[in-house]
């Protein structure tokens, strides 16, 4: 992947790749979501973009065109706060995504979309109903770290 490629969401439904060298500055293309977009993220080999949306819409894009490779189906709540994030972990192998409405992180298969696990926000600290607002995974590692409200 080139320096002078870059992938951006926003809340207006639309994901766009852009490349500077280009002129005018028009992207090289546009794909869109059904909901606004939280974030847009690259794959570690950057033949992926992850898009994260309102309400638990979570789409693996192709980087090259913007086709759509994987649809995470996750439940939708019906609520227009529910802000989910999203990230590759493990190299591109894992996809770890949560939402601030909901008290779980959910672990998918990246290649085949299939959930593999689901964590519960809750310990003996009275960490039960605890919201998730934010995640980290190292690229290469299968641990996480929530930041959990």
């Amino acid at each position: 992947m080139t320096p002078s490629l870059f992938a951006t969401s926003s809340f207006d439904q639309d994901v766009k790749m852009w490349d500077l060298r280009q002129k005018p500055n028009q992207p090289c293309y546009t794909a869109s979501s059904s909901r606004g977009n939280v974030m847009v993220c690259f794959s570690p080999d950057d033949y992926y973009l992850l898009v994260s949306a309102i309400d638990n819409e979570v789409k693996q894009l192709l980087a090259v065109d913007g086709r759509l490779h994987q649809d995470l189906a996750i439940s939708l709540t019906g609520s227009s706060h529910n802000y989910t994030r999203s990230y590759y972990m493990n190299g591109r192998d894992y996809v770890i995504s949560g939402s601030c409405n909901e008290h779980v992180v959910r672990i998918s298969c990246a290649r085949i979309g299939r959930w593999v696990k689901l964590l519960q926000a809750q310990s003996q600290f009275s960490m039960a109903g605890a919201t998730v607002v934010a995640m980290a995974a190292h690229r290469d590692a299968s641990d996480v770290q929530l930041g959990l409200t």
